[in-house]
């Protein structure tokens, strides 16, 4: 009776550590998920600077080339030739900061994907683990009813002499 008890404690004790194992995948990929999430948020926060540096940048040289062309040299805000110059500009920061930001965006959504497939991951690790413990306990029992033990305390066979030998 006391091996028993020990064999169902020790089938008790399978099921229940196969159970946290599982917990503890998930929290872990849920941990992991944060970071990342975390790690979107800073380069959203990074992007946005980026393309405010790149237009405040472009503002800045705008007005130098204004103060340069109209002031020193003297020429005439009116030029076709300076209105194309700053019309090419405007085009190139446009196709900068569109360029820059499709490019966080791209980053962004391949983090999101990242997150949730590392969150899926745990989940179905937790899943397995939660199978396993119940194969641990529906095993137990089974070899209980079969055999009248759990696990590795078979007991041992006694021998008993015959009148034969």
């Amino acid at each position: 009776m006391f091996f028993q008890v020990l064999s169902a404690i020790g089938t008790a004790i399978s099921v229940m550590s196969a159970m946290q194992a599982g917990r503890a995948a998930r929290e872990q990929a849920e941990a992991q998920a944060a970071e990342i999430e975390e790690e979107r948020i800073t380069n959203r926060i990074r992007a946005l600077q980026t393309t405010n540096n790149m237009l405040a940048e472009y503002d800045a040289d705008t007005n130098i080339n204004e103060a340069m062309l109209f002031g020193l040299a003297e020429r005439d805000p009116t030029d076709r030739s300076l209105s194309a110059f700053f019309e090419k500009q405007n085009q190139i920061i446009g196709e900068d900061v569109k360029t820059a930001t499709r490019q966080a965006l791209f980053q962004d959504d391949k983090m999101e994907r990242q997150a949730e497939a590392i969150r899926r991951s745990g989940r179905a690790r937790e899943s397995l683990a939660t199978m396993q413990a119940i194969g641990y306990g529906v095993g137990g029992y089974l070899q209980y009813k079969r055999d009248g033990y759990l696990g590795l305390n078979k007991p041992k066979a006694t021998t008993q002499k015959t009148k034969l030998g």
